[in-house]
């Protein structure tokens, strides 16, 4: 047999996970035009493989894996021409991601349950992973709230920690896998602080008609100092007289 060789091109290079890539070739040999297939492969995998015409050929794939591969070609020979291989180096990069946050409810006050989660998507496929939801503090440090485990692309957890203030972005941090980039994602918590009020009655047991001192002390669990007034009323709230301010 006539012995041949076989050039390789793919386009495009670099691509990303999932995208399409065209694997092309061009066998040549002396005294005629070789006929036959070419089988494209990455290590063991078989990419696609291109019947020849005029002793060129291509075929499209998807299945390249993240990385810096060798891209071989081989022709098959025909009864006329000897088998031969290519090859090219080809890198896929890992594809684009976007990540949606939310938080339920947007609005709580100092210490309770907030559900965060996410949904990561991408053209490539569905990405696997975790979201790690945090609270990045204007002058320096932030607060990790909770990490959530996707599946299917959605993931969700819940925490109690997040620190007061109002207009707090949480920022939602898509981790990335092994053929899935990472991004990210932020939205809007408000956290109230809580007050507590104490309230103190002087005497607690006095004839009708007399002085009676009321005393309240007010606590906010942000640790500042509660401004403002404190109404006294004799029985419920709704309907009840007031004793005092």
């Amino acid at each position: 047999g006539t012995p041949t060789t076989t050039a390789v091109t793919v386009i495009p290079s670099p691509a990303t996970f999932g995208s399409t890539v065209t694997y092309g070739t061009t066998v040549t040999g002396t005294g005629g035009t070789p006929t036959g297939t070419v089988t494209f492969t990455v290590g063991s995998a078989t990419l696609c493989t291109a019947t020849l015409s005029a002793g060129t050929g291509s075929c499209t794939a998807t299945a390249a894996p993240v990385g810096t591969h060798t891209i071989t070609s081989t022709y098959s020979g025909d009864a006329t021409f000897l088998p031969s291989t290519g090859s090219t180096s080809q890198a896929i990069a890992k594809a684009t991601t976007a990540t949606f946050a939310n938080v339920n409810p947007t609005s709580v006050h100092d210490g309770a349950v907030v559900t965060y989660s996410a949904q990561v998507t991408s053209t490539a496929g569905t990405p696997t992973g975790t979201v790690g939801f945090t609270i990045t503090f204007p002058g320096g440090g932030s607060v990790t709230l909770c990490t959530a485990t996707l599946s299917a692309g959605s993931g969700s957890c819940t925490s109690t920690n997040a620190p007061d203030g109002t207009g707090q972005v949480v920022t939602g941090t898509y981790s990335g896998d092994g053929n899935f980039a990472g991004s990210a994602r932020g939205t809007i918590l408000n956290v109230n602080p809580y007050s507590t009020t104490a309230v103190t009655v002087t005497p607690s047991a006095v004839s009708y008609g007399a002085s009676v001192s009321y005393a309240a002390t007010v606590t906010s669990s942000d640790g500042q100092v509660p401004t403002g007034s404190v109404v006294f009323y004799a029985g419920s709230q709704q309907g009840a007289s007031v004793l005092c301010t």
